[in-house]
């Protein structure tokens, strides 16, 4: 919430008002979904590890699916994703933020799909480990490694921003 408003100017209160206005008329879940080939998966946590978990699709930016009060553990995403396939959604991708629970879904649903991460979920997840120990060698330079990864536009800048984790992976792994 607070990151939220952070980014919005919205007050955390008004923020919680638009969340429970919109959590109150959720979108038509009855859509056809096979003509969604590229997803985004991702949830965020309201209160107590519970919170809304939703599908997108990626070419449109809009939301296909979405359902309040889960949790990102292997059940509640179990049955979201099962509620997908059985309403013949067929992705051939899915962006995703890490959440090996999903991935194993994904893959035991849709066995030929292809798995990415989201970038910013990489450096999210990459700069929360570097603030551990901020004051090592090895962390000041992964930092500096994490806080490009948003700049990564090209097969050719993956190739190096990849080639410099292997390097890292190497003197301090």
């Amino acid at each position: 919430m607070r990151q939220l408003s952070i980014q919005s100017g919205y007050s955390i209160s008004t923020i919680r008002r638009m969340i429970e206005y919109w959590l109150l008329r959720p979108p038509c879940n009855t859509g056809n979904l096979l003509a969604h080939r590229y997803l985004i998966f991702d949830g965020t946590i309201l209160k107590q590890r519970r919170g809304i978990f939703a599908v997108m699709d990626a070419e449109t930016c809009s939301v296909l699916y979405g359902e309040p009060d889960v949790s990102e553990r292997p059940s509640d995403l179990s049955r979201f994703c099962v509620s997908l396939a059985q309403r013949e959604l067929s992705p051939i991708s899915a962006t995703v933020d890490g959440n090996r629970h999903l991935i194993k879904i994904l893959h035991t649903l849709w066995p030929k799909i292809i798995i990415q991460r989201c970038l910013v979920h990489i450096q999210r997840q990459g700069l929360m480990w570097c603030r551990i120990n901020p004051k090592r060698t090895d962390a000041k330079y992964l930092r500096k490694l994490f806080l490009q990864v948003m700049s990564i536009h090209t097969p050719a800048d993956r190739d190096r921003f990849l080639a410099r984790v292997n390097e890292w992976e190497q003197k301090y792994g």
